[in-house]
């Protein structure tokens, strides 16, 4: 069985004291992984684009050993929402209200 490295236990307390309400660091959260997630779709669609060919055969789609290890590479990295709690906690996240 596989450890998933993704989901990590955190106090909610600790979010609270970063913004002050817990919808708030939820809602911030949410936002900014949204935010991650567009840039990494992104940077997946430009990498992809390179492999699309006219005529595609079967046994290029299985083994194009550049596109697996493309693939591989953004699955083992941290989900959108660890990432930007993660900021969150760090101070590395800079929000604003709407007036």
């Amino acid at each position: 069985m596989r450890k998933d490295t993704n989901i990590t236990t955190r106090d909610l307390d600790t979010l609270i004291d970063v913004v002050g309400n817990i919808y708030e660091a939820v809602c911030i959260t949410v936002k900014r992984a949204k935010q991650i997630n567009t840039n990494i779709r992104e940077e997946i669609n430009y990498k992809v684009e390179e492999f699309v060919s006219v005529q595609d055969d079967i046994k290029e789609v299985f083994e194009n050993q550049e596109q697996i290890k493309i693939s591989k590479y953004y699955e083992r990295m941290a989900k959108p929402c660890k990432t930007a709690t993660e900021e969150l906690l760090n101070g590395e996240l800079v929000y604003r209200y709407k007036e």
